[in-house]
C-alpha cells in the first residue's frame, strides 16, 4: 500500500489467494499548469486467471471507472462551488439532505 497526501494512493487487492487474480488500485493527483488537478485511476491485473477474463474485465471496469470519475468531478465542482462544505451536502444543493 502506498498513501503519499495528495500525490498517490494504491493498494493490492487478491482473490482467495495471491497469484490466482491480482488488482493494484492505483488514483494518482497530478497539477495542473494554470490550476486545478488532472486526476488518474487504473488498475493493473495479474494472476493466472486474467486472461480467461479479460475481456469482461475491460469493459466492466472501465464502466466502473467511469462512473465513479463522474461522480467525482461532479463532488469536486459541487465543493469548489460552495455546494458542498466540508465534505458534506448541503440541504439545499440539488435536493439532497446534507449527512448526519
Amino acid at each position: 500500500m502506498v498513501c503519499d497526501e495528495n500525490r498517490e494512493l494504491r493498494w493490492l487487492g487478491h482473490l482467495l489467494v495471491p497469484g490466482l487474480f491480482d488488482g493494484e488500485h492505483i488514483f494518482t493527483l497530478e497539477p495542473r499548469e494554470g490550476g486545478g488537478t488532472h486526476f488518474v485511476q487504473r488498475e493493473e491485473f495479474n494472476g493466472i486467471v486474467v486472461p480467461l477474463m479479460r475481456s469482461s474485465l475491460d469493459k466492466n471496469v472501465r464502466h466502473g471507472f467511469e462512473e465513479m470519475n463522474r461522480a467525482l468531478k461532479e463532488r469536486a465542482v459541487a465543493m469548489a462551488s460552495g455546494k458542498i462544505r466540508d465534505g458534506t451536502r448541503d440541504e439545499t444543493a440539488d435536493g439532497l439532505r446534507s449527512k448526519s
